[in-house]
């Protein structure tokens, strides 16, 4: 309920901000549009959390010999213990940075001055409050230093954090578990179409641009607008790829865990002579 929550503040904003065209009246959006970036992130911070207590609870279950061991039991066993936790906190940092340079989130640009060529003051924070589709406002601007800053739009922001965190728990039921390698490529290959997926779906027209700029050329500008409309779905299809990822790759190491476990020896019969 949390996400279908962030997913209904995002929308009612949208549409909010769509019918307020009158500059004097643009200024009434500046606390609504706070109000609803920060109540989106909220539920959806609660939902991640919620998530996540479910499965270690499901996790501690199933060891204790309560639960049968499933694949939310699989999912969960690496997060009860510190080593666990800490592999999924250095994977989420990595994978949520690396997202954040390729989607145009976090902007390093050494030399250049944004203060001439924004007319921005630095440091500063700049709120674009209308109007686009359902996620993509507010959008903050926030110039760090020269060359340094970020952007912020809630539907990239809730995109990248839902990604790095699949992945990150992807990543540390691999290295917790005695995968088989054809496996850990097979999960790897999944959570890398999803990210590719995903660099398009945050932002087709920053440095993702710049990706099919190498490989298309001078199409690439033709190619991006041609993306714009399909924002949402590429954003749900890429959290769908790393949820059944995650959920094949629950059900292959339980299966594995399963057929490895040393069956009891069963007594021999006696022939008849």
């Amino acid at each position: 309920m949390a996400f279908v929550g962030t997913v209904l503040i995002l929308e009612a904003y949208a549409r909010l901000a769509g019918r307020v065209i009158d500059p004097e009246r643009m200024g009434q959006l500046v606390p609504l549009a706070h109000a609803a970036t920060a109540s989106a992130l909220a539920l959806f911070a609660v939902g991640v959390a919620s998530s996540l207590l479910q499965i270690r609870r499901t996790a501690r279950g199933a060891s204790l010999g309560r639960r049968k061991p499933g694949v939310l039991a699989t999912l969960g066993e690496p997060l009860l213990r510190k080593h666990g936790i800490r592999m999924f906190t250095i994977s989420f940092l990595l994978y949520y940075l690396v997202f954040a340079v390729l989607s145009g989130s976090l902007i390093v640009r050494p030399g250049e001055d944004f203060t001439q060529v924004y007319e921005a003051a630095v440091p500063s924070v700049q709120v674009s409050l209308c109007c686009g589709p359902p996620g993509s406002i507010p959008q903050y601007s926030i110039y760090i230093a020269q060359g340094l800053g970020l952007l912020v739009l809630p539907g990239n922001l809730l995109l990248a954090l839902s990604i790095s965190l699949l992945s990150a728990l992807s990543v540390t039921v691999s290295l917790a578990s005695f995968m088989t390698p054809r496996l850990a490529v097979g999960g790897a290959g999944s959570a890398g179409v999803a990210g590719a997926m995903g660099v398009l779906a945050s932002c087709t027209t920053c440095a993702s641009q710049a990706i099919l700029v190498f490989f298309l050329g001078a199409g690439a500008l033709g190619v991006a607008a041609a993306l714009w409309p399909w924002q949402a779905p590429l954003a749900v299809a890429t959290i769908g790829i790393l949820l059944a990822a995650l959920w094949a790759q629950g059900r292959w190491t339980a299966r594995l865990r399963t057929s490895c476990r040393p069956s009891r020896a069963t007594p021999a019969v006696p022939r008849p002579r």
